[in-house]
Parts: C-alpha cells; sequence; structure tokens
C-alpha cells in the first residue's frame, strides 16, 4: 500500500490467510490496521468511534476474507468494509455519499487522476506541524462526499474505478469529486500564502498527498492500542495468535496488555448472578451474570468478547446470609467487567470503580476511579456489568442502566451513552444479565428479555440484527439467566441447561461449533451454578461436583491438560465433590470448596489465580484456606467476599478496578478495607493505610466512614460543636487526644472492633456521660477519660488488664465502675478526684484489694 513491495507482501499473506493460517491474520493486521484508522478517523471524525469501525472492519475481514476471490484486489475489498462500516455508523449521513451529484462535466475531469506525488516539497512545509494542520483543516471542511472520495484515491492508493465501485457512483462523479475537491483546497492554500503562510507554490496533488500520510503517522494509533483492538478481535474470532514479533508485541515493552493477544483473550463477560453466593448464585436473591470487557483506550472500541464468568444457579441461597460481619455495611456482592468494578453492600447502596471512560461507573462523569465511589444510596440488590456498560436492579424490580450504549445495550431506544443510571425497565424484573454488548432480563413470570449486540445470534431471536429496546425471547419457565461472549445460558426451572449464539470453543456443548441463533437444550438436568468463561463453561452439579468443556488451551479445565486444539464437546468431571461456588475468567477458573476455601487454575498472566506468581496452573491449587463465601472471576482480575465480610481483589489493575487506591497489579489477594471518595466523605481525610487523620467538618452528629482503621493523635482535638460520634466496627486504633476537649460530647459507643486507646483520648469532655467500651480492648493510655466530669459509671471489659495512671483521674460524678477480675494491675491516681466512687468487683479480686487499700467502697458481685 505504502510501496511496490509492501503491496507483494500483503496479496502474500492474504493468499495465506485463504487458505487457512491464523497466523496470516495478526500479520495482515499489523500492516494494515493505520491505514484503516485513519480512513474511518476522518469519515466519522471521532477517536472512539473510529476505534468501533476498526474492530469491526477486522472481523469483517477475517469473517468475510473467503468470499475474496482475487487476492490482489484486497486494498478495495477493505476500503470498501471501512466505508460501508462508517456510513452505517453516519446513517442517514451515508445518503450523501451515494445521492450527491456534481455539474462538473465528465470532460473537465481529465486531471483528477494527475500523478504529481514525486514534486518537491520545501522541507519548511515538511517541518511545520502548525502548517500541516493547516492543510488538513482544508480537507477536513470538505463536504463528505469529496472528502471520501480524496481519500480513497491518495491515501488508500485507489483508482477511479475501484472508488466508483465502493461508493456505487459512476466513474465520471468520482472524478468530479476529486477535482471539486483539490480546487477547493487549493483556494485555500492560496488564501493562506495570501496571508503570509509559505507554502512555496507546492503543487496540490504532493501537498494532499503528503499532508494525509504526514497527519496519519502522527496519529496513528499507539501499539498499545493496537494491540488491544487485536485481542478483542482474536477474542471474537477465536484466533490462536502467534508469538512472532508484531505490533502486539511492540506494545509488550510498555504494557502488560501484549499478552492479551496472545491469549484467546475470550474476556469472561458475564458474571454470576447476584453476587456468587458460597454455594452457588442465588435467583431468588437475583441472579446476575457479569461481564468484563476487553480493554480498549475507549470501551466504545473492543466490545464484542470479553466476559466475566457468568454465573447461574437454581438454589435458593443468598450470598448475604454467609457473611456474618463486624463491619458495619460490607460488601455482599461483587461484578467486575474487564476494568471497571461495581459492589452492592449491605444497605443496598451500589459503590463503582475502576475504568470510567464511557461513564460506566454512574457518576456522572467520565473520570477513573481507583477506589469505591457511591453512585446509589439504597434499593439496589442485583448488579451486572458490561464492556462498558452497567446494569443494576432494585427491589421494586426496577432496572437501571447507564455507560457505552454504542449496540442499544443500555434498551433505552438509542445508541447515546449516559453518565448516569436511567430507568430501563419500570417494574417485575427479578434477575439481570450483561453480555459483552448485549443485556438480559428475567421477569417474576420466567419470561427472558434481551437488547443489544446480536452478531452471534445471541439475543436468541433467530437472527444477527441488534436491538436498542428489550425485546422478548422466551415466555415462561426461566429460573436464572448468563451472558457470555457472544453467546446465553438459561437454567429453567426443570433443571435443564439451555444456550445460544456463539460456539468457537464449542462451549455451546453441541460437537459442531458452530453458531446457534435460537435457544436449544444442552444438558437435561442436574445443575446447581454454570460460570461461563472466555470460551469455556464451568457447571456445579447438585452434588457439588464440577464439570468443564469448551476451551482449554491455557489449562482452564483443571484437568492437567492444556493445548490450543483441546475442544471437549462433551463434559469433564474435574471435581468430585465439595465444591459451593464457581466463577470463569477469561481463561481462568476459581472454586469456593465446603470448607470456605478457594482454589484456582488456568491463565494466570496478571496474577488473577492469587498464587503469587504469573505462571499458569493446570490444576486446581488452594489460594486461600478458608472463609470465603463470594468469588468473582473478571478477565484478568478476581475478587473475594469472606464471611467476615471482608473484600479481597488481585490481579490485573491497571485502570483500578482493584479498589485499592492505586493502579499496581497484585498476585496475591489484598484486602480492599475501604470505601472512601470525596463526594460522600469530603469531611475526612484519610491516608493510603485508611488511618483517618483529619475532620474539617463542622461537628455535630458525625459518623465515620466504615473502613478506617484508625483514627490518628488530636483529629477531633478542641472541637466543642461534636455532640455525638459513631465509629465504624472497622476502627482498631483510637490515637492520642483524638477527642480531647470535645466539651459537648455526650455519648460514644467504642465498638468490638477496637483494641487501643490512646493516652487522654476523650479527656475534658466535660458533657460525656455514657461510655460504652469494647469487649476487646487490650491497652488504654494514661488518661483517657481524665476529668470526664459528667460521666457517672463505666464497666471496665474482661480484655484488660491494667488501668493506667489517671485514667479517670477527676472525673468528679463517676459513682460506679465495674471491674473484672481479668484486672491486675491499677496504676497510681486511676481514681484521683472520684470522690463518690463504689467499685463493683469480685470478692479477692486485685480490684478488691485496691478499693480497700485506697479507701474505696466496694460493692461484691
Amino acid at each position: 500500500m505504502d510501496d511496490e513491495s509492501t503491496k507483494v507482501r500483503i496479496i502474500n499473506i492474504v493468499t495465506k490467510l485463504k487458505s487457512g493460517d491464523q497466523q496470516a491474520f495478526e500479520e495482515l493486521y499489523e500492516l494494515t490496521h493505520n491505514k484503516v484508522y485513519f480512513l474511518a478517523l476522518k469519515m466519522v471524525r471521532n477517536h472512539e468511534n473510529a476505534l468501533d469501525i476498526v474492530q469491526e472492519t477486522y472481523i469483517s475481514v477475517y469473517k468475510s476474507i473467503d468470499k475474496l476471490i482475487n487476492p490482489e484486489v484486497f486494498n478495495a475489498w477493505l476500503s470498501k468494509i471501512v466505508v460501508n462500516k462508517c456510513k452505517d455508523f453516519l446513517g442517514k449521513q451515508k445518503e450523501v455519499l451515494l445521492t450527491e451529484k456534481e455539474e462538473l462535466e465528465d470532460k473537465d475531469a481529465s486531471d483528477a487522476i494527475e500523478d504529481t506525488s514525486g514534486d518537491f516539497i520545501p522541507h519548511e512545509v515538511l517541518d511545520k506541524s502548525e502548517t500541516r494542520n493547516m492543510i488538513m483543516a482544508l480537507i477536513d471542511n470538505l463536504p463528505e462526499a469529496q472528502r471520501t472520495t480524496l481519500l480513497l484515491h491518495y491515501y488508500q492508493e485507489l483508482n477511479v474505478e475501484e472508488i466508483a465501485a465502493i461508493i456505487e457512483c459512476p466513474v465520471a462523479t468520482v472524478k468530479s469529486r476529486l477535482i471539486y475537491a483539490r480546487r477547493q483546497i487549493k483556494t485555500g492554500v492560496e488564501g493562506y500564502e495570501k496571508q503570509g503562510v509559505k507554502l512555496y507554490n507546492v503543487a496540490v496533488v504532493p501537498l494532499i498527498i503528503f499532508i494525509m500520510e504526514a497527519y496519519a503517522k502522527e496519529n496513528a494509533l499507539g501499539p498499545e492500542a493496537a494491540a488491544k483492538i487485536l485481542s478483542t478481535v482474536n477474542a471474537g474470532v477465536h484466533i490462536v495468535v502467534s508469538t512472532t514479533q508484531t505490533v502486539a508485541q511492540t506494545a509488550a515493552q510498555t504494557s502488560k496488555f501484549h499478552l492479551l493477544h496472545k491469549i484467546s483473550t475470550l474476556s469472561v463477560r458475564t458474571k454470576i448472578v447476584a453476587g456468587i453466593v458460597a454455594g452457588a448464585v442465588a435467583i431468588s436473591a437475583v441472579t446476575i451474570p457479569m461481564v468484563m470487557n476487553a480493554n480498549r483506550s475507549s470501551p466504545a472500541s473492543f466490545g464484542t468478547l470479553n466476559q466475566s464468568a457468568a454465573k447461574i444457579s437454581i438454589n435458593n441461597e443468598t450470598p448475604e446470609a454467609n457473611i456474618q460481619t463486624t463491619a458495619q455495611n460490607p460488601f455482599v456482592k461483587i461484578t467486575a467487567c474487564w476494568d471497571h468494578t461495581v459492589g452492592i453492600k449491605k444497605d443496598g447502596s451500589l459503590w463503582a470503580w475502576g475504568n470510567n471512560d464511557r461513564g460506566q461507573l454512574g457518576d456522572g462523569t467520565t473520570a477513573n476511579s481507583n477506589i469505591p465511589k457511591q453512585i446509589i444510596t439504597s434499593e439496589v440488590i442485583a448488579i451486572a456489568a458490561g464492556i462498558s456498560h452497567t446494569i443494576a436492579l432494585k427491589k421494586d424490580g426496577s432496572l437501571w442502566a447507564w455507560g457505552w450504549n454504542y449496540y442499544g445495550q443500555l434498551g433505552d431506544g438509542t445508541r447515546a451513552d449516559s453518565r448516569i443510571p436511567k430507568q430501563i425497565i419500570a417494574s417485575e424484573v427479578t434477575s439481570i444479565a450483561a453480555g459483552s454488548e448485549y443485556t438480559l432480563a428475567l421477569k417474576k413470570d420466567g419470561s427472558l428479555w434481551v437488547w443489544g449486540d446480536n452478531l452471534y445470534g445471541q439475543l436468541g431471536d433467530g437472527t444477527e440484527i441488534t436491538s436498542v429496546v428489550p425485546k422478548q425471547i422466551i415466555a415462561s419457565g426461566v429460573q436464572s439467566i448468563a451472558a457470555g461472549v457472544g453467546y446465553t445460558l438459561a437454567l429453567k426451572k426443570d433443571g435443564s441447561l439451555w444456550a445460544w449464539g456463539a460456539n468457537y470453543g464449542d462451549q455451546l456443548n453441541n460437537g459442531t461449533r458452530t453458531i446457534s441463533y435460537t435457544p436449544k437444550k444442552i444438558i437435561e438436568s442436574g445443575i446447581k451454578a454454570i460460570a461461563s468463561g472466555g470460551a469455556h463453561v464451568i457447571a456445579l452439579k447438585t452434588d457439588g461436583s464440577l464439570w468443564a468443556w469448551g476451551f482449554n488451551q491455557y489449562g482452564q479445565f483443571g484437568n492437567g491438560t492444556s493445548g490450543g486444539e483441546k475442544y471437549f464437546a462433551l463434559p469433564e468431571k474435574i471435581i468430585a465433590s465439595e465444591v459451593t461456588a464457581i466463577a470463569a475468567g477469561a481463561d481462568y477458573t476459581l472454586a469456593i470448596k465446603k470448607d470456605g476455601s478457594l482454589w484456582a487454575w488456568g491463565l494466570n498472566t496478571y496474577g488473577q489465580l492469587g498464587d503469587g506468581t504469573e505462571s499458569n496452573i493446570y490444576t486446581p491449587k488452594q489460594i486461600m484456606a478458608s472463609g470465603v463465601t463470594v468469588v468473582e472471576a473478571s478477565d484478568f482480575c478476581s475478587f473475594a467476599i469472606k464471611t467476615d465480610g471482608s473484600l479481597w481483589a488481585w490481579g490485573w489493575n491497571e485502570k483500578g478496578q482493584l479498589g485499592d487506591g492505586t493502579v499496581a497489579d497484585s498476585t496475591t489477594p489484598k484486602q480492599i478495607i475501604e470505601t472512601f471518595d470525596s463526594k460522600s466523605n469530603s469531611d475526612f481525610v484519610i491516608d493510603q493505610t485508611r488511618m483517618l487523620t483529619k475532620y474539617t467538618g463542622k461537628g455535630g452528629s458525625v459518623v465515620i466512614p466504615d473502613g478506617i482503621n484508625s483514627i490518628d493523635n488530636n483529629v477531633f482535638l478542641g472541637l466543642s460543636d461534636l455532640t455525638s460520634i459513631t465509629l465504624p466496627n472497622s476502627i482498631k486504633t483510637i490515637g492520642v487526644a483524638a477527642f480531647m476537649n470535645c466539651t459537648n460530647l455526650k455519648t460514644t459507643t467504642i465498638p468490638n472492633s477496637v483494641t487501643d486507646i490512646g493516652k487522654g483520648a476523650f479527656m475534658g469532655c466535660t458533657s460525656l456521660r455514657k461510655v460504652t467500651i469494647s469487649n476487646n480492648v487490650t491497652y488504654f493510655g494514661a488518661g483517657a477519660f481524665y476529668k470526664c466530669t459528667s460521666l457517672e459509671s463505666i464497666t471496665i471489659p474482661s480484655s484488660l488488664t491494667n488501668i493506667p495512671d489517671s485514667m479517670f483521674g477527676g472525673c468528679t460524678n463517676l459513682k460506679n465502675i465495674t471491674i473484672p477480675n481479668s484486672v491486675t494491675s491499677i496504676e497510681q491516681g486511676a481514681f484521683a478526684g472520684c470522690t463518690s466512687l463504689i467499685i463493683n468487683c469480685y470478692k479477692n479480686s486485685y480490684a478488691e484489694r485496691y478499693a480497700n487499700t485506697n479507701g474505696i467502697s466496694v460493692n461484691i458481685l
């Protein structure tokens, strides 16, 4: 395309691809993708939309290459695909390309194909980007039809006959458009020269060619972006790409994304229902498949393929039932979609973090967040995440959606993105699922509704036609649903499993690897839960056994084997019993056993298996020993919720999708202690260790956010307007003088999580009347309650062995204190000035002896 040798090389590569050499596709992409991107960019005039078109173009190339009879016309054939994709995107604007009429006679068009590309262009023009941009602006401002024709002729190097065939108009019209375009550019150039811009009377044609090539080079896709598109396209057609040096491997030098194109990135697209439970995912609590999207510089460009483990289940268990937590408001459900994550807390609030380039977090912006941000305050019972869109189900049965909407996956009747949640269905929804770029909803009458992309027949309506509004596919009998990488799974009430859509890994279990456009029964009965990975399916049966079928390139089955040609049409038993919950990532698998242990196997590119390495694992390996009740597998990162309510995450974290406040990957599970964002917690300054270091509010009744594990020294010192303080169950340490001289603080409860209370922590809180102390406090600093003159009674916890100096000194109204047998030391001045004090204690205890020695009244318990 740029020279004869390149053209010959492309012809040879196309010939190889047509003969079945899949590796040739990668070579072809490397040589042509920048040409495709520039043409699309100049036609649709938007980077993100151009990326979408590049992706769709190469999917079409792979699927239709057999229809290209003569490899020598590949350039024209490829250009026609790009133009048609752009025309489809532009909608009504495409008519301009087909109907615009030029008045110039054919006889005047002879110079339209004049070749003056060898003319000299002074380096002053070559070197000045400002000048180049000015000329490019002239090209951009041409009418749509003229600009497209100019691009095809001078940039794509097509002759007028080829262009005429592509845009379906007479050759004379093509020539006329070229002349009009050249004349308009020439007029603009002359105008610039009159304004003092030195262009040295450069001929128009070589100027156009140079400007287009220079601008295309300056605005070419970077290696990382190119690799991301390739990996997604590969996933869509399930190509196992070579390891030769290509554009994708070049990206490896700057980003780990180079691995994506090597691994048939069938990114996990759908996640299981209503937050994977310790046994299976709950249908009654509203099952929800989740998804993840293929990484992209714009999510809109890479969608069709990934899928987070879509799990569906037919039992009535809920993840919340197994979470016995000390935290006030823990996460109980979690889903992730490629590089954004969504969670539901115990109070029904929805939180989101990670990539937000299409508004998928729902906060009204496109700014990423590496910590959880509250999006909806309450009533959310189920969540699902698509390639860059998010779905939520509320208690009233209403379905809400936001984020990317190129394929109508939001279901609002448009293709416009939404940065905030918008209601799509008003009521009666019981379960939701999100696939790559499509969405599923199950209503309480058992009917299944679908909308969005339908390239692989994943909507199940017998077509490949996209739907931008919900449409009914199955009238009744569906119990739960899951959406995968272009394929869909449904469990019926009789326990049978149905599937339809893409089948590149034989995940539909029919032995054909061919698409099914309508639902087909694939398993008769006995299924408890299903997780769908990129092209492998994991099933949990009612007897606790784990089964797998589909694609096994990276050991995602866990049977000790791997390899690109390992397709298994029939389910294979992997674990015999005691499995309670499952999740499937792009090419890896997670499982929870009855004892709460977490096991992992398969692809481990980013440490998503959590064993501290990046080496693949081919048989189940224990990652966490106990306590796990909810598990989630994204494309390349994983999540777990333990019975104590703690959230853990590991694997890929480039967009902050782990939620730990960083963008660093983790090859081992790390606790995500927190939930802070500047919008909902603006009065609190919290450091990376989750310590509250400063309070900037005005006082009154203050509730410290859940997730904070310590309060620094002096944080509330002297805040006289503070009247009450609520401490979260995550707090372990209260610092020195943390609440000193808060003279209007009347009551507080120190939760069971607290073990250490620093010196003078509540000193001078003269209005403090009631304090309930944690049963786990093992240390009080001296003077902790010194001169709390309104305090009348208090009970020392049995966890404490020492009452330090001046702890209750000056508490002149303290009348009763209960001291347990655990206390074996009471320091000098502990009760100085407590003239009316009675100590409640056990006979012969240290407290009794202390009281008798110091003349304090005793009440024997």
